[in-house]
């Protein structure tokens, strides 16, 4: 019998009430609250954009990395043609110079 009664309390303090009056919250805790979102969006975006910035610079020494080796093999192919290419002329040179002879 005790376990009914406790159960049929339980139920009454349990059971939504049709009479509860709705509190609106204060304006001034609506604006804290929206400013505190705001603050968390804000830092959510600077954490983003301090990521792109990072890989940003990170591309660019990237870039840079591959530039340089890109002028250096340049550098080394313009060699080997003028090297080839004044092969060439010293080739050509030492056949005409048997023609003539």
């Amino acid at each position: 019998m005790h376990i009914e009664a406790f159960l049929l309390v339980l139920g009454s303090i349990m059971a939504p009430k049709n009479n509860s009056i709705f509190i609106k919250p204060s304006e001034s805790y609506t604006m804290m609250h929206e400013e505190e979102e705001l603050q968390y969006e804000i830092s959510k975006l600077w954490y983003q954009v301090q990521q792109i910035s990072i890989l940003q610079r990170e591309i660019k020494e990237d870039i840079d990395g591959l530039e340089e080796k890109m002028k250096d093999k340049l550098e080394n192919f313009k060699d080997q043609i003028k090297a080839n290419i004044d092969d060439k002329v010293v080739e050509y040179h030492i056949k005409h110079q048997q023609q003539v002879l």
